[in-house]
């Protein structure tokens, strides 16, 4: 998956302009995401790609890019 396909994937899940998202931003705070809006997510994400993700770690990340990197990797381990 690409960078741009998961930016589609998180605009269409949390409800943000694709256009604005880039691999440097945060959820927390460029675009004050709540932690149950990205459990919301993630879970969608998981049911969709049948696994599980770590919703600590994912939320102690510091912005989308490490967070794409994540779910590539966990994608490509599968």
């Amino acid at each position: 998956m690409t960078f741009d396909e998961f930016k589609l994937m998180v605009s269409d899940g949390l409800g943000i302009d694709d256009t604005l998202l880039n691999r440097d931003l945060s959820f927390r705070d460029d675009l004050g995401i709540d932690s149950l809006s990205v459990i919301n997510f993630l879970v969608k994400i998981e049911h969709k790609f049948k696994f599980k993700f770590d919703v600590e770690h994912i939320w102690a990340m510091k912005n989308l890019g490490e967070i794409y990197d994540t779910f590539t990797e966990a994608l490509n381990n599968k």
